[in-house]
């Protein structure tokens, strides 16, 4: 039987001691420099019996305070280091709010905590000394700054203008004004699965294709469609999606002029039997 196939598409304050004392000179006095908060250093001694002076448990103290509290922004800290209302956001999009929100935040705090223990636990078993780990943190910085590139071309990108947003709209139903929700069974386990057809890459023929009943494959994996629904849209939604997708045509040509232009001007060397030219 044929199938369709279808494609899924502040300041720090830091406490620094002398420990110049080789053994000789045992008088000497140990030297602590204290970064005020106003960024003025502070130099006190201590005596020779190791005693601080009241000035310096002073020093001590204000030092201490470069540890952060869990207060205000910062939700927990983890030996010193901040978990901020701030990377809370960013990471999950919560805003800590009352209610079930507050209690999902809450145990995205609980494993933001448990990942800077495990990467500590990492650290002290000499991961981070590991080959593996220096290429994955290569690759991790570049994925994040380019991410951060495409957020840069998303903000500078121009508007689309009404007319390329109503054929746009025109010319993909699928996403727009026949949108449908699909619920595709697994022929070998018989669970279901709904799709979005705006989340598809279908072709009008395929679109227009598509039955109960009818076999179709997806992440290379056969599937039945059980059921059809329609999914309702209103026009301005469908406005401002399909400008969300205009913008994110427009990223990407940016993105492989910018690609196509570094290659130009950068030089780029490779092993024999390697590269374009082992093509």
């Amino acid at each position: 039987m044929s199938r369709m196939v279808i494609m899924g598409r502040g300041s720090e304050r830091a406490l620094q001691v002398d420990k110049s004392n080789d053994g000789k000179n045992r008088d000497r006095d140990k030297v602590i420099w204290c970064l005020h908060p106003a960024g003025m250093p502070l130099r006190k001694a201590v005596g020779k019996a190791g005693k601080c002076s009241p000035v310096i448990a002073i020093a001590l103290a204000i030092s201490s305070c470069g540890v952060p509290e869990p207060d205000g922004q910062v939700l927990a800290v983890v030996d010193g280091e901040a978990i901020t209302q701030s990377e809370l956001r960013q990471a999950y999009e919560l805003s800590g709010a009352d209610g079930e929100s507050r209690t999902v935040a809450n145990s995205a705090v609980e494993e933001m905590v448990d990942f800077k223990l495990l990467a500590k636990a990492a650290k002290d078993r000499g991961a981070e000394k590991t080959a593996e780990f220096h290429f994955a943190k290569r690759r991790a910085q570049e994925q994040l700054l380019i991410e951060a590139l495409r957020r840069i071309l998303n903000d500078e990108a121009p508007e689309p203008a009404s007319e390329q947003i109503a054929n746009f709209i025109a010319a993909n139903p699928q996403s727009f004004s026949r949108r449908k929700a699909i619920a595709l069974e697994d022929r070998a386990s018989g669970n279901l699965q709904w799709v979005d057809t705006a989340n598809l890459t279908l072709r009008a023929e395929v679109f227009d294709g598509l039955a109960v009943g009818q076999d179709v494959e997806v992440a290379q994996r056969v599937w039945r469609i059980a059921e059809i629904r329609p999914i309702a849209v209103s026009q301005a939604d469908q406005r401002k999606l399909a400008k969300q997708q205009l913008t994110e045509v427009s990223v990407n040509q940016e993105l492989a002029r910018i690609l196509q232009e570094y290659r130009a001007e950068s030089v780029v060397k490779y092993k024999n039997g390697w590269g374009p030219s082992a093509r």
